[in-house]
């Protein structure tokens, strides 16, 4: 998991980090409604890139000492997969705007998880269903979010999902 560039990696993370934090420190708060301020969250996400780092950095003093050809055996088969990923959510980008998000959300998860593998179909088929059709309950109707509806527009505008 941990290679030996993940100590430079690591590093940089907690130079970033720290440079965030300094950086967010010094906004001045003229009147904010969060308690902690407009420089809340970026000092958290900032203090997260340090920790991230120090993890990155220790995990290579346990480094496991595989031979060359299983780390080119595993590399092949993350960038097959990798590749495999991006094919499927371009695909998932070209098909939205026409057949719309019903319909193409549950398609990408479906490609995903069979790309993934290693879960039953079943257990695809329903989380690709039932994880659209919560997400679709959540951004829609409850955040207000015009997602892309393609085709099947004019079908949900004939339900009272709105709230």
């Amino acid at each position: 998991m941990f290679e030996r560039n993940d100590r430079y990696l690591g590093l940089l993370s907690i130079i970033c980090g720290i440079i965030g934090y300094l950086a967010a420190s010094k906004w001045k708060i003229l009147m904010a409604a969060d308690p902690l301020g407009p420089s809340g969250v970026p000092k958290i996400l900032s203090l997260g890139f340090v920790i991230l780092g120090i993890i990155l950095m220790g995990g290579t003093l346990f480094l496991s000492t595989n031979t060359k050809k299983e780390r080119e055996n595993s590399s092949r088969q993350n960038f097959s997969l990798i590749f495999l990923l991006v094919i499927i959510c371009f695909a998932y980008l070209v098909l939205l705007p026409y057949i719309g998000y019903l319909l193409a959300t549950p398609l990408l998860i479906l490609g995903v998880l069979i790309a993934i593998g290693g879960i039953p179909l079943k257990t695809v088929l329903s989380v690709s269903i039932l994880g659209t059709i919560v997400l679709f309950i959540v951004f829609y109707s409850l955040l207000k979010v015009n997602l892309p509806l393609g085709f099947t527009k004019e079908y949900v505008a004939l339900l009272p999902l709105r709230f």
